[in-house]
């Protein structure tokens, strides 16, 4: 007896709450598997559609692993009936997910073997000490005087005093420094992994960002000659033009120098290098105390890396590249997304999990060679990245602060 309309959804509606029965679970399966059904499928979830747009009581089903659990369940004879439902399956899922949901998280993956998509997952299921994304930007300011300020727990206003310069915070959890002083006070400002992004306006203007697990040492006061400042971690600068005193980035040997502009400089010291990406104006990226320097234009990238030299041993020659950057991709942080491009590394990926949750992240198993490449809003709790992640293949298990990844 064919199943009737009511029945449908309530089948629907039991499968994705984790309500139903073996018994009704095989009936569900069986009513999809049957390749008449797939227009009448895609009536009932536009009835769903309906049903949550009216607010009624609709929990987000995962259509995707439903019908995997379908091929898993189900002896389907004919592989060519079954590549061409899951492709129909694969897109109408994709479709009716961004209509539930609107503009939730969504990603993209490529696995490097498969080279396929895989449509985004919806609500993933409550996980028990999951790890949210940070609410707090947990910053320590570091006085001249060594004197520290946790910035989440201070009220707005001003912080304190550097010689005649006042340090604020605004109603917006931005640090700002009003007026000028003759004293040369240096102050650092520094961000935790598993903090919120940081702004702060410094004396001349200049507004910065920080991401997570980063620092920016400067002085309360410009003067002289120059405006200087050093970085750890990723920073990026909209610097207030003032020809006479040209503002200079620093990292170790790397000095970025500029006059005003807006620039993205990523210096994690886990990744090996350090890049330089230009929005707007110019500047100019040297090393090895000025021996070695580009200048680049606007969407180019400078790359600093360090190669051996085989004739000095482990003499280390710092190397600049220049190449074309992915604007969207690089400022991601800032405009609170992950975006990988097409052939985003697991470990890269992880690596800006691990700083922007406070994890750690374990490998076990044999070698993982996937590439992803797509985005999702950082305020994402962690399950929720790593069960879209999951979607390649690749095994997650968190377990409290850490992160265990297996092939």
């Amino acid at each position: 007896m064919p199943l009737s309309r009511e029945r449908i959804l309530y089948l629907l509606n039991a499968y994705s709450s984790h309500k139903a029965v073996e018994a009704e679970e095989q009936e569900l399966f069986a009513w999809i598997n049957e390749s008449h059904n797939h227009d009448l499928l895609q009536q009932h979830i536009e009835k769903l559609i309906e049903q949550y747009n009216s607010k009624e009581s609709i929990t987000p089903v995962d259509w995707e692993h439903l019908y995997e659990q379908i091929l898993d369940k189900c002896v389907i004879q004919k592989q060519d009936s079954v590549v061409h439902q899951m492709s129909w399956l694969r897109w109408f899922t994709a479709a009716a997910i961004i209509l539930l949901f609107g503009a939730g998280a969504y990603l993209y993956l490529n696995s490097s073997s498969a080279k396929k998509d895989i449509a985004t997952k919806a609500k993933p299921k409550p996980v028990i000490n999951d790890v949210p994304a940070p609410a707090n930007n947990r910053a320590v300011l570091i006085l001249a005087d060594g004197s520290k300020i946790e910035l989440d727990s201070t009220g707005n206003g001003i912080l304190a005093r550097q010689g005649n310069v006042q340090v604020i915070k605004q109603a917006d959890g931005q640090i700002t420094y009003n007026g000028t002083s003759s004293e040369e006070l240096y102050n650092t400002l520094n961000v935790p992994r598993g903090s919120k992004v940081v702004t702060i306006r410094l004396s001349d203007g200049t507004q910065v960002w920080l991401n997570s697990e980063s620092s920016l040492k400067y002085p309360a006061s410009f003067k002289g000659t120059e405006r200087r400042v050093e970085i750890t971690g990723e920073v990026y600068f909209e610097v207030a033009h003032n020809t006479a005193m040209p503002f200079i980035v620093k990292k170790d040997a790397m000095e970025v120098t500029v006059l005003g502009t807006h620039f993205n400089i990523n210096t994690y010291e886990d990744d090996a290098m350090i890049k330089t990406t230009l929005l707007e104006g110019s500047v100019k990226m040297s090393a090895d105390n000025g021996q070695r320097s580009v200048i680049i234009k606007p969407g180019q990238q400078a790359i600093l890396q360090s190669a051996q030299d085989k004739n000095q041993g482990n003499h280390s020659i710092p190397k600049i590249m220049v190449q074309a950057a992915n604007i969207e991709e690089v400022m991601a942080w800032k405009n609170g997304k992950f975006q990988f491009g097409d052939q985003a590394d697991l470990h890269l990926i992880m690596k800006k999990i691990a700083r922007w949750y406070d994890v750690d992240v374990e490998y076990e198993g044999g070698e993982l060679n996937q590439m992803f490449g797509g985005e999702m809003p950082m305020s994402s709790n962690l399950s929720q990245v790593l069960e879209i992640l999951r979607t390649s293949g690749v095994k997650f298990i968190l377990d409290g602060k850490k992160v265990i990844v297996k092939p």
